[in-house]
């Protein structure tokens, strides 16, 4: 990907990650985190788009995802704390001050992490789009759970096929074919035991430190999205003080996919009041 910048993080669990950063070095950072089962190419659209020639766009591959290591033991993925500290790692090794932190899906589980552990005097902004933040039955669609027994079954080819249904069920409005062969490849079949583990994630004190946050939040929320409700994103708002809540008619788990420009320039609007 032409001027991709690579990164060398490594977690406080000797951990190293698959980091990159893309646009111009002294614009406003954001740092995009991605969901369950995919890489830092689920925000395809917006590495390699316009949005990139305004931002300081990094990225980065979740433990057990993609590129980055893939420890063994089930405390590497059920301990929240360490998801928020590889964010964190990733921070430092940017050496970037006050960036905006966006959580897509599962990232708004590693943003709670962050946020509890670390605070929020180093960040500008934080961004939850169709995240999740707490694990009420409400908060998920009747199609959710059918999806996530399908990432845990044993048989591998089963569970290829789940993946590939699960990322499917993630557009409103599906990407280009070569697109989405890029974003499948990257990301591969994660192991039963590493979901079932992920989905076992500790987030204590989650209502607690979303109602603590002091810096500007921006909720955006597809109501179309197959795997959560609007009421997910409509909690959200309601903890953090002064949080907006955008919800996007149509689109669905991913609208940053489903229509980028508006996506973006949202995005766009919200990073540049904050950079004031």
């Amino acid at each position: 990907m032409a001027g991709l910048r690579r990164l060398s993080v490594r977690t406080p669990d000797g951990l190293s990650l698959a980091a990159q950063e893309v646009g111009p070095a002294d614009a406003p950072a954001i740092v995009l985190v991605h969901g369950l089962g995919l890489t830092h190419l689920a925000w395809m659209r917006q590495i390699e788009g316009a949005l990139a020639t305004k931002f300081r766009l990094i990225t980065y591959d979740l433990r057990g995802h993609g590129a980055s290591d893939r420890p063994r033991e089930e405390a590497a993925y059920t301990e929240g704390r360490r998801w928020g500290d590889d964010l964190a790692a990733v921070i430092a090794a940017a050496k970037v001050r006050r960036p905006v932190i966006v959580g897509w899906s599962l990232g708004g589980v590693v943003m709670i992490n962050y946020l509890r552990d670390h605070g929020d005097k180093g960040i500008a902004g934080a961004v939850f789009v169709d995240a999740v933040t707490a694990f009420k039955p409400e908060f998920f669609t009747k199609e959710n759970e059918g999806f996530m027994r399908s990432l845990v079954v044993k048989d591998d080819a089963a569970r290829a096929e789940g993946s590939r249904r699960f990322l499917d069920a993630c557009f409103a409005v599906p990407p280009p074919a070569a697109n989405l062969a890029r974003v499948r490849a990257a990301a591969g079949v994660l192991p039963a035991e590493v979901t079932e583990a992920i989905r076992n994630m500790s987030t204590p004190r989650g209502d607690e430190t979303l109602r603590g946050l002091r810096v500007p939040t921006l909720v955006m929320q597809g109501d179309a999205d197959r795997m959560l409700t609007v009421a997910m994103g409509e909690h959200t708002a309601k903890l953090v003080p002064g949080a907006k809540l955008l919800v996007y008619p149509g689109l669905g788990h991913a609208p940053f996919v489903d229509d980028a420009t508006h996506f973006d320039a949202d995005l766009e609007a919200f990073v540049r009041f904050v950079a004031k």
